[in-house]
């Protein structure tokens, strides 16, 4: 077995090992059965940290001696080790948070094997290279996460009812969007087939990725079909909620940005064009959604939908500059929300709710640091400087603006101020509101574990605000190797 073998075949055997694991262990997990899954995330997080500091990349394996094109092929170059090095770290610091997570202490071993099964997934998708690979890593992560929207207080099958509906829908478009590509290019392969695209008729090239960016765009909570996001993520765990933000819609952004810079090399100017209206009728209808809600899940869960709106924006400019933005916005995102939605999950700990108006005003008296902490990343979300979110949105504006995009730039800088409005709101209502005397300091303490999951969440998103160019000389290496087959700069 080569090194290369090796590498990757790990990305699919620990998460399957794991999850055999969980398989025979009872239902409530003891201490010990948690700290196993810990030491399992934490082998497989030190993974890509190693392969980012070989140069000799990408790696390319086909699973089980098949030729390519007939097994499932995996390459794993630079922007995918970037995503697989983020999301594995935010997935540990969600894990060692779930460890005193009172909302699943019930079905820790259904939360355990849902979370294995969605980095399966997860791995899958962003690794293949294959299109019906695609469909079917996109299909574990949607089993999954059904088992993950039943991890928590709320017993509601409608959950699970609501995302069945409409991703079901995104799977068949994605379906009839493969076997339309397959029939006009006669390969599966992402390069195959965008060697061979300028070949196909433009009716055939627009129907069928028509349908598969609509699929993935309702995977990944694109306007207009992505009320299934609000009315499921808020009503799960804390950790489950914070899982499905930084994994799955997340993952879907990775696919969509490699399918248009790599399958699609010329891509339609009606495609792009419609796209840059999704992208902007996502932002803000998504900011909208969060100005008007009242408890701080609810107001994050919107906020989910209006940064893919940023992000998506970034995906159709054509330029490198654009591709750094986007891959430098889904890792600001990937940590900032996280944290925001796991601080989310200690308040209802503390006060029994997420609701702003029955808190009062009483996290900034009760519990002053979390305030802080909360506020930190709140700013970031909204792009205030010199925090990651001011450069995410600075270097997606800064691409818009030069490709003569300044009409979406207008209204991503709205939108920010609108997202800065949202977040005041739950630090006002949260925080700073006039004290409520009859009501008594909530004493409960952050259980040592979540509370270090906020502080190593915080940690990287700092990091990588106050020191952006650490990371962005490795992105620009990634944007030219998706753009390698694009006369761009």
């Amino acid at each position: 077995m080569t090194m290369t073998t090796l590498v990757v075949s790990l990305y699919i055997i620990i998460p399957i090992f794991a999850l055999s694991l969980n398989l025979i262990m009872g239902e409530k997990l003891r201490f010990f059965d948690k700290l196993q899954n810990i030491i399992l995330m934490l082998l497989l997080s030190t993974i890509p940290v190693i392969c980012l500091c070989n140069y000799n990349m990408p790696y390319t394996e086909t699973l089980g001696g098949w030729k390519v094109g007939f097994g499932i092929t995996l390459s794993i170059d630079k922007s995918a080790l970037i995503f697989l090095a983020t999301l594995y770290f935010v997935n540990l610091i969600v894990l060692l948070y779930s460890i005193y997570d009172d909302s699943i202490k019930n079905c820790s071993r259904k939360f355990f094997m849902g979370y294995w099964l969605l980095i399966l997934g997860m791995s899958g998708a962003i690794c293949t290279r294959d299109i019906f690979n695609l469909y079917v890593w996109s299909e574990v992560m949607l089993v999954s996460v059904f088992i993950l929207l039943s991890c928590g207080h709320q017993k509601d099958s409608s959950l699970q009812i609501n995302y069945a509906t409409f991703n079901i829908i995104g799977t068949l478009c994605l379906l009839v969007a493969i076997a339309l590509i397959y029939r006009a290019t006669g390969s599966l392969n992402y390069y195959e087939i965008g060697a061979r695209i300028n070949t196909v008729p433009e009716a055939i090239t627009l129907i069928g990725f028509g349908l598969m960016l609509f699929g993935l765009g309702i995977k990944a909570g694109l306007f207009p079909l992505y009320f299934w996001l609000p009315a499921s993520y808020p009503h799960t765990s804390p950790s489950s909620t914070a899982l499905l933000s930084s994994i799955v819609t997340k993952t879907i952004l990775l696919v969509i940005l490699r399918i248009i810079w790599v399958v699609l090399p010329d891509q339609a100017p009606l495609l792009a064009k419609t796209m840059f209206v999704v992208a902007a009728c996502t932002m803000v209808f998504g900011v909208f959604g969060a100005v008007i809600q009242t408890k701080m899940r609810d107001i994050l869960s919107f906020h989910i939908i209006s940064q893919i709106g940023y992000i998506v924006l970034a995906i159709f400019i054509e330029s490198r500059l654009a591709i750094v933005a986007a891959i430098y916005f889904i890792l600001h995102n990937v940590l900032v929300k996280t944290n925001l939605l796991l601080i989310s999950g200690v308040v209802e700990k503390i006060y029994g709710t997420g609701n702003l108006g029955h808190i009062g005003g009483r996290m900034l008296r009760d519990n002053n640091v979390l305030a802080i902490l909360f506020l930190a990343s709140a700013l970031s979300l909204a792009g205030f400087p010199p925090l990651s979110g001011f450069w995410a949105k600075f270097y997606i504006l800064c691409a818009a603006i030069k490709a003569n995009h300044t009409p979406l730039a207008l209204v991503a800088i709205a939108v920010s101020i609108l997202t800065l409005l949202s977040m005041l709101k739950i630090w006002r209502k949260g925080c700073c509101e006039e004290q409520d005397t009859s009501r008594s300091a909530a004493t409960l303490a952050i259980p040592h574990t979540q509370f270090l999951a906020i502080v190593l969440l915080t940690a990287g998103m700092v990091s990588i605000g106050f020191f952006p160019d650490s990371i962005i000389n490795i992105l620009n290496d990634s944007a030219i190797e998706l753009s390698a087959n694009r006369d761009i700069i």
